[in-house]
C-alpha cells in the first residue's frame, strides 16, 4: 500500500505512507531518501504529522562533552528519549514533540536510580 500525503513545502518532495496493513508497525513515512517508522494509526496520519515525524530526531540538549539528549521514534524502540547509551521509552508518540528537558532528565534518572537501588538491595 502506498498513499501520497502531499508535498513537503520546504523541499517540494512528495511525502508518502508505505506499508502492509496485515503487519503491526509495518508502516513508514517516506520523503525522498528519508524514511521514519510510524507507530501511530496510519488512518490518523496527516501531512503535518508526517512532516513532524520527518523532522526527528529532536535534540533537547547537549552536555559539555557533546553528548545529546534526543527525543526520537526512528528505530525499533518506538517513541523514546536517549542520552548516550541510556534509552527510555515514552508512552505516546506525541510525547516526542512535547517532552521538556526537565521531564526527560527525570525519566532518565528515575529509572536508573530504581535499577541501582534494586541491585544494591539484592547484593546485601
Amino acid at each position: 500500500m502506498v498513499t501520497d500525503l502531499g508535498k513537503d513545502p520546504v523541499t517540494g518532495r512528495t511525502v508518502t505512507l508505505k506499508g502492509t496493513p496485515r503487519r503491526a508497525n509495518s508502516y513508514v513515512v517516506v520523503s525522498g531518501d528519508q524514511e521514519v517508522p510510524l507507530f501511530s494509526r496510519p488512518e490518523d496520519l496527516t501531512l503535518d504529522h508526517a512532516l513532524r515525524l520527518l523532522s526527528l530526531p529532536r535534540v533537547l540538549a547537549t552536555d559539555s562533552d557533546g553528548v545529546k539528549v534526543f527525543a526520537d521514534t526512528n528505530d525499533q524502540y518506538g517513541p523514546h528519549i536517549s542520552y548516550g547509551d541510556v534509552i527510555r521509552q515514552l508512552r505516546t508518540e506525541e510525547q516526542i514533540f512535547t517532552i521538556t528537558l526537565r521531564e526527560a532528565i527525570a525519566l532518565l534518572r528515575g529509572r536508573r536510580q530504581r535499577t541501582s537501588t534494586a541491585v544494591r538491595k539484592s547484593d546485601s
